[in-house]
């Protein structure tokens, strides 16, 4: 924001401003230097244009500067380089002026110039004689308004500037008083400070003068004693602060305007002096509870150590950004945003104007995230064990996962029920306990669904069903069964399949009271559709071994479609629910034969399909088993597991019929993928995780030796990112790894591997190589990369990296020692500070 103020001050400045930027030639020494930027006093005061000069050098512009005895180039390029800065008259041939030049610069290859117009300042010291003439000629040509009186008061001279923004006339100018040129609502206090003016006891006048028309022209006065015509006489002027007024105007409302928490504290008292809207809507006070009070007043900081270390920074360097703190709303919510500020110095008083970004979501965000990562993990192991667990193991298996959600959740029973809803009842089938509580397993069988209309439609239409508080329920039969087992809080999954509600997992608290959040209700929902695979697979796999008539109640209840084929002829019979698993009706795809099924069934998969059917028809395997996918009528593919034997044989032991069942497994194949993606990819950059990057490592290997080339192992650190984490906060590091990733991706071949292994550890997998050029190559290219800048929030970044490389298999076979070969060689640039790579010899 002030940055934004002074940069308008700047434009509309009467100081003629250029910023400009040295070029340097091979040698490194300055040969021009090109316009930046320049405001409307530097093209008025040069008869230039903006277009003519800006993105242009001086040699482009002015070559006939380049033959000057001054050295422009020289001159500025030294100071460009070495920074500081310098104030120099000097007289411009092809302006036919002289100029006061105020030149500085950063060190940084830039510089900024300030021209002031002298020429008639070195007139009137060669013609000191004509003193009068020169005074008078300053006086009519400067913006600001001269007004020269008697002692009295009374007026005798005004220049131009005066009769041009008061809109009188000279003449009826030099029949006022000064006095009569303020409003007379200021008069009797204009005349006490011309006073104390006079006697040296202010400096300057802040009353408006009153325009003809009666408005008011915001200014600022200064007055002395003088001579004019060698009489005494009152001195005055007056500067024009409409356009510092507009500017204010202009600021204030972005200020109360701004989104952001803004606020303007008092220093040193560290009283707020003024808030914008954002901060009271946020923090929920009035204004007149904070205007006059310190942060301490309202116990706004929450971390008094963080608030001290912030002061002192403001205190020693003047401004802060971006910096990471806690506050405490009026209701005692904490809040967490990103503070700066910075020290501002206005009509001899000192403020800190502070701005802070609410980010509080974006840290519930991120805390929500690594959650999910723990209980993602937890799902993940369990679906990993029992999507195929053999049918003997499966009530011991279920049992050990109902304890490790119970555990992960905390809970204190976790259970599955079904619904009985040809009987209206309820029964627990699986139960585990946590220490200390008591089962209830045996007590919950047959329970009626009378009186449980709200649980039992919550789970008809998909939904969980919660219990916050047990004892609050009214009184019915869902709370005669809950109040017995003492629970205080309950949650209930439906086990779900297409529309078939099978029954429902649950979790209950008896010690303590839970709030839910989104994330334990979506890992539940997995969890529960894991349970639904499972129980769809056992019953599919039961019903296998029954008769066809029999086979096809079951299938019922299932949701299994089924198929009958008679291999000989290639004639088959499939049921409804065959054809709707692939968005059939069955009418749709008749005649049907074998032949309808080979041509959903995807081309890759038949080859699967036809050694699982080989392996079955030669007695290999007890019955066919195989996971395929077939073509839904909307175009895309839907899995399914296909189970089947042959039930009847020919004398001579070929087959003659096959029956068999089509499981819909897509929902479970999803979660397999992405239980699979988050197993081996890192959450923050996408990128790979060590354990896959070994697994490629290998395959590369193997490759390399078939084909007799080399593999190299790239070990790659970041150098200097704890300070990014320091300085910026824990965003501005996530974003730079991300920022990473992109930019070791984009520096490597499609075929290489970039993996994140931890913290700022990268490792590179750089296949099919015949000689270490290309790996050289992409080093250095990574580097350059890397050095670039990032830009976050408007803040420049600048990090390296080092680099170690080895190379199967010269420097050795396994892929742990090529790892720890590279990374030892990282250390060794590190230590060096090179910012390169090495390789091991």
């Amino acid at each position: 924001m002030n940055k934004s103020f002074l940069s308008a001050m700047i434009e509309e400045s009467s100081f003629a401003f250029a910023y400009h930027k040295i070029i340097l030639d091979e040698k490194n020494n300055p040969c021009d230097y090109e316009f930046i930027k320049a405001n409307h006093a530097f093209f008025k005061l040069t008869g230039l244009s903006k277009q003519t000069i800006i993105g242009k050098t001086l040699i482009e512009v002015m070559p006939e500067l380049k033959t000057l005895k001054f050295q422009w180039i020289k001159f500025y390029g030294e100071l460009a380089i070495k920074g500081g800065s310098k104030t120099f008259e000097e007289y411009l041939e092809p302006f036919k002026k002289w100029f006061k030049v105020y030149a500085f610069s950063q060190g940084d290859g830039y510089f900024s110039t300030v021209f002031i117009d002298i020429t008639l300042d070195k007139q009137k010291a060669e013609e000191l004689a004509e003193r009068e003439l020169n005074f008078r000629t300053f006086f009519e040509t400067i913006n600001d308004i001269v007004v020269i009186g008697n002692n009295q008061g009374n007026v005798f001279y005004t220049n131009p500037s005066a009769s041009k923004k008061l809109g009188y006339t000279p003449d009826e100018l030099n029949t006022m008083h000064f006095l009569d040129l303020h409003p007379e609502k200021y008069r009797i206090k204009a005349e006490e400070i011309l006073s104390d003016m006079f006697a040296q006891k202010r400096r300057s006048c802040p009353l408006p003068l009153q325009k003809k028309d009666k408005t008011e022209l915001p200014v600022e006065t200064r007055s002395w004693l003088g001579k004019w015509n060698g009489e005494e006489c009152v001195f005055s002027i007056s500067k024009d602060l409409s356009n510092e007024q507009e500017a204010l105007q202009k600021f204030n409302r972005l200020f109360e305007n701004n989104p952001e928490l803004m606020a303007v504290t008092i220093f040193p008292e560290r009283v707020f002096s003024d808030v914008n809207t954002a901060f009271l809507k946020t923090l929920g006070y009035k204004k007149e509870e904070v205007i006059g009070k310190r942060p301490k007043n309202l116990n706004l900081f929450v971390e008094k150590a963080v608030l001290k270390f912030v002061l002192k920074q403001l205190e020693s360097k003047g401004s802060i950004y971006n910096f990471e703190m806690k506050i405490r709303t009026k209701s005692n919510e904490i809040l967490t945003g990103l503070f700066s500020a910075e020290k501002i110095e206005s009509q001899g008083k000192t403020y800190f104007l502070s701005v802070m970004t609410d980010i509080s979501a974006q840290k519930k965000a991120e805390e929500k995230l690594l959650y999910y990562s723990k209980m993602q993990h937890i799902l993940m192991d369990i679906a990993s064990k029992y999507i195929n667990i053999r049918l003997d193991e499966v009530e011991m298996s279920v049992n050990k996962a109902l304890s490790e959600i119970g555990k992960s959740f905390g809970a204190d029973r976790v259970y599955i029920f079904d619904y009985d809803f040809e009987n209206q009842t309820t029964s627990n089938l699986f139960e585990w306990c946590n220490k200390g509580i008591i089962p209830q397993i045996d007590e919950l069988q047959n329970v009626p669904l009378e009186g449980l209309d709200d649980w039992l439609d919550a789970h008809l239409k998909g939904n969980p069903m919660f219990v916050r508080d047990a004892s609050a329920l009214p009184e019915g039969n869902l709370k005669k069964i809950l109040a017995p087992q003492d629970i205080k809080t309950l949650i209930t999954v439906p086990l779900i399949d297409n529309d078939n509600i099978l029954g429902y997992v649950g979790c209950d608290w008896v010690r303590t009271y839970l709030k839910y959040t989104e994330i334990e209700i979506d890992l539940f929902y997995l969890f529960a559709q894991i349970l639904v695979n499972i129980k769809l697979r056992i019953e599919a796999e039961t019903s296998l071994v029954k008769e066809r008539e029999r086979l096809t109640l079951a299938l019922k209840g299932t949701n299994a479609g089924l198929w009958d084929w008679y291999i000989q002829t290639g004639e088959a019979v499939f049921d409804n629910r065959w054809a709707e698993i692939g968005g059939y009706l069955l009418s749709e795809l008749e005649p049907v034969s074998i032949n309808t099924w080979l041509n959903l069934c995807h081309p890759k998969d038949l080859k699967i399909s036809k050694k699982a059917l080989k392996e079955h028809f030669s007695g290999k395997t007890d019955f066919y088993e195989v996971e395929l996918r077939m073509k839904h009528k909307n175009g895309g593919w839907v899995w399914v597991l296909g189970r089947g034997r042959v039930v009847r044989w020919d004398k001579f032991g070929k087959p003659l019929r096959m029956t068999g069942t089509h499981v819909d497994i897509s929902q479970r194949k999803k979660a397999e993928e992405m239980i699979r993606h988050l197993a081996n990819h890192d959450a923050l950059t996408g990128l790979p995780t060590i354990r896959l990057a070994k697994d490629r490592a290998r395959i590369a290997n193997e490759k390399a030796k078939r084909n007799n080339k080399k593999t190299a192992f790239m070990f790659i650190d970041l150098d200097g990112f704890k300070l990014v984490n320091d300085s910026f906060g824990h965003e501005a590091g996530d974003f730079v790894l991300k920022e990473v990733a992109l930019r070791f991706n984009s520096s490597v071949r499609k075929s290489d591997t970039v993996s994140r292994i931890g913290g700022d550890e990268f490792l590179v997998i750089i296949d099919e190589i015949e000689n270490l050029n290309p790996v050289k190559n992409i080093a250095k290219t990574i580097i350059s990369k890397i050095s670039t800048p990032f830009i976050y929030n408007g803040n420049e970044i600048k990090i390296g990296c080092s680099i170690g490389i080895s190379i199967y298999p010269d420097n050795g076979e396994e892929i742990e020692e090529l790892i720890k070969k590279a990374d030892e060689a990282m250390y060794s640039i590190k230590r060096s500070s090179k910012k390169d790579f090495a390789l091991i010899c």
